[in-house]
C-alpha cells in the first residue's frame, strides 16, 4: 500500500498595477516522510537564574483575528519568581483579551517552569503595517546567594494585513482512493475585493475536486470566505513517493499597495 505524506504550506505574493492589486495564495502539499530530520525543538538553556521565552501561533493579524502569545518562564531551583500582575502587563498597542498563568511545574532536576498564555488582538481601527508585542521584565531573588536581579523578554514584530489566507487539509497521509478535505480560508476587510475568477479556475492536479462548499459570513468588519474541497487521487503519477497539490492562486484588489504576506 503506497502512501502519501501531506503538510500544507500557504503563501501571498503581491504584484501591483496601477489601480489594482494582484495577489497570489500558494498551497503547497510538501511530502512528509518518517527518515525525515528531527526538528531542534530543545531549549537551549543558559546559566541565567531565570529565562523568557514567547511563542506566538501566527506573526500575521487581520481585524477581528485573534493571537496568542505563549510565555514560557523557566527558573533554576532555589529561585522565586514573581508571577503576580502578569494579566495586567502593558503589552501596547495590543490589547489583552484573555490571560491564562498555569502552575508551577518540574522541568528537569535543575528547573522548575510556568506557562503564561495570552490572547491578543489588535484595535479595528489601527492601519496595516508592522507592530511590535513589547517586551516586558519579570524579577526574581536567588535564595541560594541572596541576590536579586530581572529577566527580560523580546519584542516580537506582528504584521497587520488587509487580507489573510489560509489552508489545511483534514489528514497527514492517504492512499489512493482516499478523500481528503482541503479547507481554504480568506479573510479580508470590507475595502479588499475578491476576483471570484481566479478561484473558480483553482487547479489541483493531480487531486481530483469531487465537491466544492462555499460559505461566507461576516466577523465585525472583516469578510471570511471558508471554501471546502473534497479531494482525491486516483492515479500515483510516475515514480513520484509523494504527489503535492499544487500552488493555488488567489487574486484581489485594494487593501494597502504595499501588503505582501507569507502564511
Amino acid at each position: 500500500m503506497r502512501y502519501i505524506g501531506i503538510v500544507v504550506w500557504i503563501g501571498i505574493i503581491s504584484a501591483f498595477f496601477p489601480g489594482n492589486c494582484f495577489t497570489r495564495a500558494y498551497a503547497q502539499e510538501q511530502p512528509r516522510i518518517q527518515e525525515e530530520a528531527e526538528e531542534g525543538g530543545e531549549f537551549a538553556l543558559t546559566d541565567q537564574p531565570l529565562e523568557i521565552w514567547t511563542f506566538l501561533d501566527d506573526h500575521r493579524v487581520i481585524t477581528g483575528k485573534t493571537l496568542h502569545l505563549t510565555v514560557q518562564v523557566m527558573w533554576k531551583l532555589g529561585v522565586t519568581v514573581n508571577l503576580e500582575g502578569m494579566d495586567k502587563i502593558d503589552l501596547s498597542p495590543f490589547t489583552i483579551e484573555g490571560v491564562t498563568v498555569g502552575e508551577r511545574q518540574i522541568f528537569d532536576n535543575e528547573h522548575d517552569y510556568a506557562v503564561i498564555t495570552y490572547a491578543l488582538s489588535l484595535p479595528s481601527d489601527i492601519k496595516a503595517g508592522i507592530y511590535s508585542i513589547p517586551s516586558f521584565s519579570l524579577s526574581y531573588r536567588n535564595e541560594v546567594d541572596k541576590t536579586e536581579g530581572t529577566a527580560t523578554s523580546a519584542p516580537i514584530a506582528i504584521k497587520k494585513v488587509a487580507i489573510l489566507i489560509e489552508g489545511k487539509v483534514d489528514k497527514d497521509v492517504i492512499t489512493i482512493g482516499d478523500h481528503i478535505t482541503y479547507t481554504l480560508t480568506i479573510r479580508h476587510e470590507k475595502n479588499v475585493t475578491i476576483l471570484w475568477e481566479s478561484i473558480e479556475k483553482l487547479n489541483f492536479s493531480p487531486f481530483e475536486v469531487l465537491q466544492k462548499d462555499i460559505k461566507k459570513t461576516t466577523e465585525r468588519n472583516v469578510e471570511k470566505i471558508s471554501i471546502t474541497y473534497t479531494l482525491s487521487l486516483y492515479e500515483w503519477g510516475g515514480k513520484k513517493k509523494a504527489q503535492e497539490i499544487p500552488g493555488l492562486t488567489v487574486l484581489y484588489y485594494g487593501g494597502s499597495p504595499s501588503q505582501s504576506n507569507t502564511a
